[in-house]
């Protein structure tokens, strides 16, 4: 039997007339209300994140990337994209949300990685529990030097690092001293991790800097010259081999180009990664291959 047979002849010609007014059409029409209800959820977090992000300094970035690692899957990184792609008429905007999603993923993807060893993660709560005993701001600073030293500033104590500075600093019950402490903890591991970095890469993050033409130019040429240490300023002069900054870059690309198309957050949205970075990249390998090799 038709399903409109067990129906009066009325309810059929309304019916007809009002096809919402149909039980599955009815359900249909609820289904897609919470479908829309929970976009617009979703468009809601993820602003809310990228306000954060837009609103401090991005030294902090990866405490907030410990924070919300839940929230920055691919969605908020299309949702990105297309911010960016809005901004079309605004370049200033463009560059900086792309610059934004550049240094998010790769965020994302180092916090992914240090999270995997648990063992790690471990020891690097210990080594900040032991940081936090000391008497006094010194003797923690102290602590951290030893832990440099001995290698202990890797990335599951970075992730730990992170994590505490983002909990601390989001608690309203903590009194602004611990913060004070533990923000200036949070700063001095992350500059001594950066110290620690190989010449390479500290050249090359400066040279991503600056402008292609005469002062990259000059750049890479201060880059492959040994540095005058004499007179009274103590400069950090940093110099490599063209051989050594060209196997960084193409350190580089090769792990951009890898990741590209892989099932990770990382490959499945290295699309939108900066290509003015990519672009510089390649522009500085050309450069000192013509030049200097």
């Amino acid at each position: 039997m038709h399903f409109s047979s067990c129906l009066s002849a009325d309810a059929v010609v309304f019916m007809s007339l009002h096809p919402s007014s149909q039980p599955w059409a009815r359900q249909e029409h609820s289904l897609i209300e919470v479908l829309r209800g929970q976009v617009h959820e979703e468009i809601m977090r993820y602003d809310c994140v990228l306000a954060k992000f837009l609103s401090t300094n991005s030294i902090e970035w990866e405490a907030i990337v410990a924070e919300h690692r839940g929230d920055l899957t691919q969605g908020f990184f299309r949702h990105l994209n297309n911010m960016t792609e809005a901004g079309a008429s605004d370049p200033e905007t463009q560059e900086k949300f792309r610059n934004m999603a550049t240094m998010v993923m790769a965020m994302v993807e180092m916090h992914d990685q240090a999270g995997k060893d648990q063992r790690a993660m471990e020891l690097a709560a210990d080594s900040l529990a032991d940081i936090l005993q000391a008497d006094s701001l010194d003797e923690a600073d102290r602590r951290m030097d030893e832990l440099a030293a001995s290698g202990g500033l890797d990335p599951a104590m970075m992730l730990t690092m992170a994590k505490a500075w983002m909990s601390v600093k989001e608690s309203p019950y903590t009194k602004d001293e611990v913060k004070e402490v533990m923000f200036h903890l949070y700063l001095k591991s992350r500059e001594t991790a950066a110290a620690q970095q190989p010449p390479e890469v500290r050249i090359l993050k400066h040279l991503l800097t600056l402008p292609e033409g005469a002062e990259m130019h000059e750049g890479i040429e201060d880059a492959f010259t040994e540095g005058d240490l004499s007179g009274d300023e103590a400069l950090d002069f940093l110099t490599t081999s063209p051989a050594r900054l060209l196997r960084t870059v193409e350190a580089v690309l090769s792990a951009y180009q890898t990741q590209r198309g892989k099932h990770t957050l990382l490959g499945e949205t290295a699309g939108l990664m900066n290509p003015e970075v990519i672009r510089k990249l390649k522009y500085i390998e050309g450069y000192v291959r013509k030049h200097y090799t």
